[in-house]
């Protein structure tokens, strides 16, 4: 198995990480602008093999052209023009929209037949624009989505109730960003509605409203206090490697390109779908609610909006 990754700040030094400890790869190429980083970035995790840690060696060097991104089986697609740069939203994501150009062009000439797993913000638009620019399949091209936001959720519901994460069936879907929602007809608790299952253990009905507050803050909360946000996700990401590489079937709120689902159409945003070995194996519509459904609407509109 061979793993290109694209883009080596924060998130895709913890994505390089994981896919160096857990993953069956024979090697992994790391592109990045600043090479000489990278390279030491190499050489630090390679001073652990020795130590006997691993069952398997991954091969790792860095990419001096995205030409040495060929015939790998996953592309990691890390990068983006940093925030700080530009604060005005659009310019940002003009920016980003060549970035992504770039590299979905670069990607299809040199690994067309890569599973492309993509971190860069705003995910949902960069997964479009890397679709429309690649030409690749869409069923191949995956946003990270509201999958860590997914995780917070089911962490502040499992301390709600004192039960384990792992009990908690429950979402975040549409943008990855203050557009999302909490569709919580389908919140559930092993088999039973969050509401249920608050009457079946005498405990007052979970706060909707905080449980949104959590999801939407955490990330901003750890940003401000640390500087950036990289584990959470890191590990989101081999999630979904994970799942396609081992041909899990599992359903996962990933970004996915909609068309028609929801009533939504050529737009990528975070949509439950079962992930398997072919990527996005199916785009699932759930029985929303009216008001769910709005709310899919408006977190859509939002990402049409600020990719005018």
């Amino acid at each position: 198995m061979r793993l290109g990754i694209i883009g080596l700040g924060m998130v895709g030094r913890e994505v390089l990480l994981y896919m160096f400890q857990f993953s069956a790869s024979q090697e992994i190429v790391v592109y990045d602008v600043n090479k000489e980083r990278t390279q030491a970035e190499i050489w630090d995790l390679e001073d652990s093999i020795p130590l006997g840690h691993f069952n398997h060696y991954s091969h790792m060097r860095v990419a001096d052209e995205y030409s040495d991104i060929k015939d790998c089986d996953y592309v990691f697609v890390n990068a983006s023009i940093p925030a700080k740069n530009l604060t005005d939203r659009r310019a940002l994501l003009a920016e980003n929209e060549k970035l992504m150009k770039e590299i979905g062009e670069a990607v299809a000439k040199y690994s067309p037949n890569a599973i492309v797993i993509i971190t860069s913000n705003p995910v949902d638009a960069m997964a479009y624009y890397f679709i429309k620019y690649s030409g690749m399949s869409p069923q191949r091209v995956i946003g990270s989505g509201d999958v860590l936001d997914t995780v917070r959720l089911r962490r502040y519901i499992s301390s709600h109730f004192g039960v384990s994460a792992l009990n908690v069936t429950s979402f975040v879907l549409g943008e990855h960003g203050n557009s999302s929602f909490i569709p919580w007809s389908i919140a559930q608790i092993a088999g039973v509605h969050v509401d249920t299952f608050s009457q079946m253990k005498g405990l007052p009905l979970i706060d909707k409203l905080k449980a949104k507050e959590f999801v939407r803050k955490r990330g901003l909360d750890i940003y401000n206090l640390r500087g950036f946000t990289d584990r959470g996700i890191g590990a989101s990401v081999y999630t979904i490697f994970s799942a396609i590489a081992q041909n899990e079937q599992r359903i996962m709120p990933i970004s996915a390109l909609l068309q028609g689902q929801y009533g939504i159409d050529d737009l990528v945003i975070g949509a439950l779908s079962v992930v398997g070995s072919n990527g996005i194996e199916k785009i699932l519509e759930y029985p929303l609610t009216d008001d769910e459904i709005k709310l899919y609407h408006t977190s859509a509109e939002f990402i049409r909006e600020a990719m005018k």
